[in-house]
């Protein structure tokens, strides 16, 4: 009956473990197969020639973009003056590769931001024309560092640290109900760790985390010298995927105490730089984020 149910339910070990399967449970139904990577699936029925559906992590509180996947990819589509539309109410699950960011375009899927990009700069043109073997060499190993390096410190920052994950909780879960956010918060973070602890940067203090952060920021700062962007007086696309990382630094609310707040402005010309290129990306209209129908 109910009343035995509830006598249940309260008994503190019996809850324990219903709350316990009920997460399992949860995350075995939302989590992505890694056993098998089926052929993407379209997820619009309807969509408009030639305007690119992305999708991607909602906003967060203060409407910022906590993605800089997501970013790097908005921001090209801005710049590039590609008709796009943020579709709501997609979950990851939908995902064909499991991870946010994938577009629609013209009831194709694609997923993975530089591949998006590549599929992109093939029917609507590029950023970055006319570079030098060098040029590129270098914009792959800027790219890399950001990526595959800088990303995962940021990522232990705001993850690890108890006071820091509080916020991202705050900020970045604002639209879920609160026994999902009970349920989910946990177990996101639980997989960020062993994601980091897979990489090696999960392995680290948080004191070794923040050295490495600093030793990347400043490869940027020598990288950059004195030019206007990476590459010189044109913004390519590795400016964008720069910006995009430092984007978690420098716009993205981090508390009073944390080491993420004034790495990026104690280096003055990497915060020109990101100032630069968030002028020109403002300077186009926003996403416009629709129903999906």
């Amino acid at each position: 009956s109910a009343m035995f149910l509830q006598v249940l339910l309260d008994h503190p070990i019996i809850a324990s473990a219903a709350t316990a399967l009920l997460a399992a449970a949860l995350w075995k139904l939302t989590s992505p197969s890694s056993s098998s990577n089926p052929a993407p699936k379209r997820i619009l029925n309807k969509n408009e020639r030639d305007v690119v559906y992305l999708f991607q992590l909602p906003y967060d509180k203060q409407g910022h973009n906590i993605s800089p996947f997501c970013l790097k990819v908005e921001s090209f589509l801005r710049l590039m003056k590609i008709p796009f539309k943020c579709p709501k109410g997609v979950y990851v699950q939908q995902a064909p590769k499991g991870k946010f960011p994938f577009i629609q375009l013209n009831d194709q899927v694609y997923s993975d931001s530089t591949l998006i990009i590549e599929t992109l700069e093939r029917k609507f043109g590029s950023l970055s024309t006319g570079l030098t073997p060098e040029q590129q060499a270098v914009s792959l190993a800027v790219q890399r560092l950001c990526e595959e390096h800088l990303y995962m410190g940021l990522l232990y920052l705001k993850f690890i640290p108890d006071d820091a994950f509080e916020l991202v909780k705050i900020n970045s879960l604002h639209a879920m109900p609160k026994f999902m956010k009970w349920i989910v918060a946990p177990m996101m973070r639980s997989t960020t760790r062993k994601n980091l602890w897979g990489h090696g940067m999960g392995r680290h203090t948080g004191d070794e985390v923040v050295q490495l952060i600093k030793e990347d920021l400043d490869a940027l700062v020598g990288v950059l010298g004195d030019k206007k962007y990476f590459l010189g007086d044109k913004l390519n696309l590795v400016d964008v995927i720069v910006y995009s990382e430092l984007y978690g630094f420098v716009k993205v609310e981090c508390l009073p105490t944390s080491p993420i707040r004034g790495l990026v402005e104690s280096r003055p010309t990497l915060l020109q730089f990101f100032e630069r290129v968030h002028s020109q990306i403002e300077s186009n209209p926003p996403a416009e984020w629709v129903d999906v129908k």
